[in-house]
C-alpha cells in the first residue's frame, strides 16, 4: 500500500488549498484596481408625469458611472414590464467617475391602459457593450404606477334575431389576437432612412413641442417668486420665477383702422405703421419738453392727410355706406420673466433638487385709445378724403397734448 498518503501530508495539502484560496482574490481585486473598473447603475427611473389625458408617459432615468475610470458610450433600454418585446433605446454619453446622466423619456401608451396600473423599467448597457464587475445595479424599474384615466368597457352588439348564416369561404386558420399594442417613444429614433423617417421625426417634434409648451404654460400658473426650498421629497417639482421690468416710454406702434358695413355688420381691418407712428412719436416728445414749434401744426396736417389717405383706400372698397373707427395702439414697458423648473432627484442617501428646464417670457405692457369715428359714409363720396383729414386734425392735436409717458 505504498500509495496511501500520510495524514501529515494530506494536512499540508489541505493548508495550502486555503491559503491559495485567500491569496487569489485579493490579487484577482489588486488586478482589477490597475485596469479600468466600470459600474453603471440606474439611479432612478420614475414617472413624472402624463399628457394627453394618460396617453403619454414621461420619465426620467438617472444613468450613474459608480466606478473608478471614464465609461465609455452606451445603450439605455426603457420599456414596460410585461411586454418586453416594447423597448426603446437611448444612447448614453461617455460618464467620468462619479458621475451621472439625466435622460427625459417620453412614451405614448396604447388606448385601453387607462385606469390600469404598469410598471416601466430601465437597463444601463442594454447591448452588454460594457465590461463590468457586478451588473446586478443596471437595472431598476419604477414599481406599479397607476395610468390616468378610466377603463372603457368595450362596446356590446346590438341584440339581433338569428338567422342562417352562410357556410365559411375556405382559407387560412384565424390567429388569435395577442393584445399588444405598439408602443411609439416619442424620442428620435432614427432606425430607417428616407422621407418617412423624416415625415415621423418632423411628427414626432411637433407633438413634443406642443405638449412642452402647454406643460411650461401649467408651470408658469404655479410658479413662486420665493428661492426653491432647502429640502425635498421626490418626485416633488418646484417652478421659480424671477420678474425684470424695463421701464420705456409708451410708443405708438401702429394706427388701427376699421370700416364696418352699416347694412350686413362685416368687419374689414387694417393696421398703418410706419411714417405715421413715426410722426405722432415725435411730436408727443417734443410736448414733454414743453417746447411748441411752428413745425407742430405741420406735424399735425400731415398725420391727417396721410391716415385720411389710408381710411378712405379701405373705404372705397366697401360696396356700399360703412362706419369708420380709428384708433392709436401703443407699447410700452416690458417685464421679462424667467422661469426655472426643478424636480427632487435622489442623491446617495439624500435628495436634493435638479434644474430640468429654463425659458423667458417676455411681453410688453401695450393700451389701445381711440381716435375717431366716422359714421355712414359711403364709397361713392368724392370729397371723402377731405372731409376725413379735416375731421382728423383736432383728435391728433387731442391725443398729443394728453400723451402719457406710462400706463396708468
Amino acid at each position: 500500500m505504498g500509495n496511501k498518503r500520510s495524514p501529515t501530508l494530506w494536512f499540508g495539502m489541505l493548508i495550502a488549498l486555503a491559503v491559495i484560496s485567500v491569496i487569489t482574490p485579493v490579487r484577482t481585486r489588486q488586478a482589477r484596481a490597475q485596469g479600468p473598473v466600470w459600474d453603471l447603475a440606474i439611479n432612478t427611473v420614475e414617472v413624472i408625469g402624463f399628457e394627453e389625458d394618460g396617453r403619454v408617459a414621461v420619465l426620467f432615468v438617472e444613468v450613474a458611472n459608480l466606478g473608478l475610470e471614464d465609461v465609455p458610450p452606451s445603450t439605455l433600454a426603457v420599456y414596460v414590464e410585461g411586454a418586453e418585446e416594447i423597448i426603446a433605446f437611448m444612447p448614453i454619453e461617455a460618464l467620468g467617475p462619479e458621475s451621472t446622466q439625466g435622460v427625459e423619456v417620453w412614451l405614448e401608451l396604447p388606448e385601453g391602459w387607462g385606469g390600469t396600473e404598469r410598471s416601466f423599467a430601465a437597463e444601463a448597457d442594454a447591448n452588454n457593450d460594457i465590461q463590468e464587475d457586478f451588473e446586478d445595479n443596471n437595472f431598476a424599474s419604477t414599481g406599479p404606477v397607476e395610468i390616468p384615466g378610466a377603463i372603457e368597457p368595450p362596446p356590446q352588439p346590438e341584440p339581433t334575431e338569428p338567422r342562417d348564416e352562410p357556410a365559411p369561404m375556405p382559407g387560412p386558420e384565424p390567429q388569435p389576437y395577442s393584445g399588444g399594442v405598439p408602443l411609439r417613444l416619442l424620442v428620435l429614433l432614427l432606425i430607417g432612412g428616407g422621407l418617412g423617417g423624416v415625415a415621423a421625426i418632423a411628427a414626432t417634434l411637433t407633438i413634443r413641442h406642443t405638449i412642452k409648451i402647454r406643460r411650461r404654460k401649467e408651470w408658469q400658473q404655479k410658479a413662486k417668486k420665493e428661492k426653491v426650498p432647502d429640502t425635498c421629497q421626490p418626485p416633488q417639482h418646484y417652478c421659480e420665477v424671477e420678474t425684470e421690468i424695463e421701464l420705456k416710454m409708451l410708443n405708438v406702434t401702429e394706427i388701427d383702422l376699421a370700416v364696418t358695413d352699416a347694412r350686413t355688420g362685416n368687419r374689414k381691418t387694417k393696421k398703418v405703421k410706419g411714417n405715421i407712428p413715426r410722426i405722432l412719436n415725435q411730436a408727443t416728445r417734443v410736448r414733454l419738453k414743453h417746447e411748441t414749434p411752428e413745425q407742430l401744426g405741420q406735424w399735425i396736417n400731415e398725420l391727417a392727410s396721410e391716415t385720411a389717405g389710408e381710411a378712405a383706400a379701405l373705404v372705397y372698397q366697401q360696396a356700399s355706406v360703412c362706419h369708420l373707427s380709428m384708433g392709436i395702439h401703443l407699447e410700452g414697458i416690458e417685464v421679462t420673466s424667467t422661469f426655472r423648473l426643478y424636480r427632487c432627484v435622489k442623491k446617495g442617501q439624500s435628495s436634493q433638487w435638479k434644474q430640468i428646464d429654463l425659458w423667458k417670457d417676455k411681453r410688453k405692457e401695450q393700451r389701445d385709445e381711440p381716435l375717431a369715428m366716422f359714421n355712414s359714409i359711403g364709397p361713392e363720396d368724392t370729397t371723402l378724403n377731405k372731409q376725413i383729414a379735416d375731421g382728423l386734425k383736432e383728435p391728433f392735436r387731442k391725443f398729443i397734448a394728453d400723451y402719457q409717458v406710462t400706463i396708468t
